[in-house]
């Protein structure tokens, strides 16, 4: 096939092909590729076969190999109004299921030795390549002191009698050295990520931190007080440090989340108008006002500007998917798509009103290109999109 080293294109294009989308010379294409090996047929006839592809699911299962992708199958069937990345019935749903978590795979059985195939997905042609967003962000220490850390080498960033600072592999590392100096004031530092960008802390407690697209936390280079507190801007997941004589305390959209030691993922982008607090383990306190409340692990806080809170039922999988490397969409608005696209490949989407209700289910890698994204949310064969820099123009397919 053409795209050798792009399995996701070739699974774009059977998909294309299971859907009866494929132009005239398409089809000639895949009729010569067919006819050049037993193994091509095969393939296709597997991808067909609802039994087999179950088969083929519970193998990868089996080694663990990508066992989100499994839970999306277990996941009941959506409603008409769903717009599935993948069609409809159930065998195309298993066919895209099994493509995706097979790339490594596909790779191997479908292109290896054969002869090529001119893709044309639907919109690649169309649409310039957009990277997916990596482990960048920006460290401003007390004195002002800027640090670009995807710039930065590996090693100890700053020591003295107070901290040490290293970076090492997308990770920044703070231990504490010991008490400050008398008379010496305690310092912040700041860790921020640009849209496009992602990082992972590690506080001078022991607890870690991880950094979402177009996210800020400010944090003591010591936690030598009381409590432990530190203030964030945007989306974090927090495994603390077990210390029940400092508690954890995480400020975050005028809401106080405190903690003695638990993991919890934290969602306040101020755009958005609502903070989202999750317990996957332990046990936190949420703070607004005059009100708080105790959340339980499998629940999520919901604060509004109203400084009311209620809590309900967390799909821990989607909540944290961005941490552990994909978009997880559950029968979700496009409108709350679009933000955690356009802050991750830094781009801007503009779409009528009446597309943002449309409901979209499934899963993607975060290390994809944008333009093979789209081409997901187009085989869902609702929306069409066109591309002007980094500028995304979204609309219904007539």
């Amino acid at each position: 096939m053409e795209n050798k080293r792009d399995p996701f294109a070739n699974a774009i294009f059977i998909m294309k092909y299971l859907r009866g989308e494929l132009n005239s010379s398409e089809e000639e294409a895949i009729i010569g590729w067919l006819n050049q090996s037993k193994a091509n047929t095969a393939f296709l006839q597997t991808i067909q076969d609802e039994e087999k592809l179950k088969a083929e699911l519970d193998f990868y299962a089996s080694i663990d190999t990508q066992k989100n992708w499994q839970q999306l199958v277990e996941k009941s069937q959506p409603e008409n109004r769903i717009r599935k990345l993948w069609p409809n019935p159930s065998i195309f749903k298993y066919a895209a299921v099994f493509l995706l978590v097979a790339l490594s795979f596909l790779a191997v059985y479908v292109s290896k030795k054969q002869p090529n195939i001119a893709l044309h997905p639907a919109i690649s042609a169309e649409l310039p390549e957009i990277k997916p967003g990596k482990n960048q962000a920006k460290l401003t220490l007390a004195d002002g002191t800027e640090l670009i850390l995807d710039e930065t080498k590996d090693g100890i960033l700053r020591a003295n009698d107070q901290i040490k600072i290293t970076k090492l592999n997308g990770r920044v590392v703070y231990q504490f050295m010991g008490k400050p100096a008398a008379g010496r004031a305690l310092e912040y530092h700041t860790i921020s990520t640009p849209k496009g960008g992602q990082y992972q802390l590690s506080l001078p407690d022991g607890t870690q931190v991880w950094l979402n697209a177009a996210s800020t936390l400010r944090f003591p280079v010591a936690f030598t007080s009381s409590e432990r507190q530190v203030t964030l801007i945007g989306e974090g997941y927090f495994e603390v440090a077990k210390n029940k004589k400092q508690p954890f305390r995480v400020t975050a959209n005028a809401i106080i989340v405190e903690v003695l030691g638990t993991h919890f993922n934290v969602k306040a982008y101020s755009e958005e108008g609502v903070t989202r607090t999750t317990l996957l383990e332990g046990s936190v306190k949420v703070n607004k006002a005059a009100e708080g409340l105790i959340l339980k692990p499998g629940f999520q806080a919901i604060t509004d500007q109203e400084a009311k809170i209620k809590t309900t039922t967390a799909d821990l999988d989607q909540v944290i998917a961005w941490k552990e490397g994909y978009f997880q969409f559950d029968n979700e608005d496009f409108n709350a798509i679009v933000p955690q696209l356009e802050r991750w490949y830094d781009v801007e989407f503009t779409y009528p009103p009446t597309i943002g209700s449309w409901k979209f289910a499934g899963a993607i890698p975060r290390n994809t290109n944008l333009n093979q994204v789209l081409q997901m949310l187009e085989l869902s064969g609702s929306i069409k999109f066109k591309q002007a820099g980094r500028r995304i123009m979204v609309e219904p397919k007539e």
